[in-house]
């Protein structure tokens, strides 16, 4: 999940967040891989997704202009992906990766359908996500103060009243979550 990010020329910083009883497993990966160019730090996750995003910008350094936030399992992004995804957020200040959703979608009212939802006007969120630095940072500041949890990045941004541009993803960037996804990723390795 590092390396397309290690590989592209204009990421200059890359700081993992991870459970605290990985870090120094993680630590000896980045050496082992010559990673520790890039990867400036590896600081241990929160309770909930959103404080780990929040340790993590905390340990950036204030001069970045713009900050890209990737899933760890999602391991297939690639590099011109990031290309694009850097190149938009310099025009459109906060962009995320969708892609359409291709199943019928329903509302639930327990164990019984309440009504059909437009797939249409839905889309599934990726990472990575890229923001404005300081767009970034007042939408955590904000989320903290309203004692508001999202569970994406994204989220906060449009909270704050601000445009997230959506680019199309890629229905390979898979995020790992459950065993069914390791087979689907081992596939997905296998075509490399």
């Amino acid at each position: 999940s590092i390396e397309p990010f290690f590989n592209f020329e204009l990421i200059d910083e890359i700081v993992v967040v991870v459970p605290r009883e990985d870090v120094e497993f993680v630590r000896e990966s980045i050496n082992r891989f010559n990673l520790n160019i890039k990867v400036k730090k590896i600081v241990s996750g929160g309770k909930r997704r959103q404080d780990s995003v929040y340790n993590g910008l905390k340990n950036i350094n204030d001069n970045i202009d713009y900050i890209l936030i990737h899933d760890g399992v999602r391991p297939f992004i690639n590099v011109n992906d990031i290309k694009r995804i850097v190149d938009e957020v310099k025009k459109s200040k906060a962009v995320t990766f969708c892609v359409p959703v291709r199943d019928t979608m329903i509302e639930n009212d327990g164990d019984y359908i309440k009504k059909f939802v437009n797939r249409d006007d839905i889309m599934l969120v990726q990472t990575p996500q890229a923001f404005e630095a300081g767009l970034l940072k007042d939408a955590y500041r904000k989320a903290y103060e309203d004692m508001f949890y999202g569970t994406d990045d994204s989220s906060l941004v449009v909270r704050t009243g601000k445009n997230v541009k959506i680019l199309t993803g890629s229905y390979n960037n898979i995020k790992i979550t459950n065993r069914e996804d390791l087979l689907l990723a081992e596939t997905l390795l296998k075509k490399r």
